[in-house]
């Protein structure tokens, strides 16, 4: 099959169209055919990993699938070939890719496959953030980055929640963009104090409930501002920042 793959050198890392050995199902996975593919920050982001001096190998990027499920490992019941699927995968970029049976799941009805193959990492993501804080309607979510794969969509999970959603951003641009997608006020945390931003949106009382992609800085601020008995779920830490917690 052909498949997109990084190969790193000392002078840069390219991606290259190849032939490589079309994977196997194990006893609970499924094999897709791909149809579209999304791209994330975490496939931007790919570094190596062997030890400096020892030669990295090429591997295929990619964590979104939307496609045809084209066979079955022996232990998978729920999938049969030819269902139409989104998955959560490890090398997206190719003409198959495997998946977890239980990161597999039927796309929304009525939506595209490209605009499904958008869905897997980030809203999964998102998903698995407000499942863990137990975030409850009427509560107040504040969902940072705004512009970001994560931020996009836990305003809009958060909306569907019924929770009063506040967002964040570093430009005033994606602070509104966070306000078209259902966010009730945002933050611009290159120019604003946050904590005081957040207390001034709650009356003083805080935010309940916490989703954080960019740490540092940021993720400090927002502590000061949470609300008795908040939760933060914090993931990835884009901005490169350590926190000084």
């Amino acid at each position: 099959m052909k498949a997109i793959r990084i190969h790193f050198a000392a002078d840069g890392d390219e991606l290259r169209m190849e032939e490589v050995p079309q994977p196997d199902p194990k006893a609970n996975e499924v094999m897709i055919r791909t149809q579209a593919i999304g791209v994330n920050r975490a496939d931007l982001g790919r570094r190596r990993t062997v030890s400096e001096g020892e030669q990295e190998p090429p591997r295929i990027p990619g964590l979104d699938v939307a496609g045809v499920v084209a066979s079955v490992g022996a232990n998978v019941t729920k999938w049969r070939p030819g269902d139409q699927v989104v998955a959560l995968v490890r090398g997206a970029y190719a003409e198959y890719a495997v998946a977890q049976s239980v990161l597999t799941f039927s796309p929304p009805a009525g939506m595209s496959t490209t605009d499904a193959a958008s869905l897997p990492c980030v809203f999964l993501t998102a998903w698995y953030a407000f499942q863990m804080a137990g975030l409850k309607a009427g509560e107040t979510a504040l969902i940072h980055a705004a512009g970001s794969g994560v931020g996009m969509a836990g305003i809009q999970i958060a909306n569907a929640l019924a929770a009063r959603v506040l967002t964040s951003a570093g430009s005033d641009e994606r602070v509104e963009r966070g306000r078209q997608l259902g966010a009730d006020a945002g933050v611009n945390y290159a120019t604003q104090n946050v904590t005081e931003a957040l207390l001034r949106l709650t009356d003083g009382r805080g935010v309940d409930m916490v989703l954080d992609t960019v740490g540092g800085a940021v993720f400090d601020a927002t502590l000061s501002a949470l609300a008795h008995g908040g939760r933060v779920i914090t993931v990835g830490g884009h901005s490169g920042q350590r926190s000084q917690y």
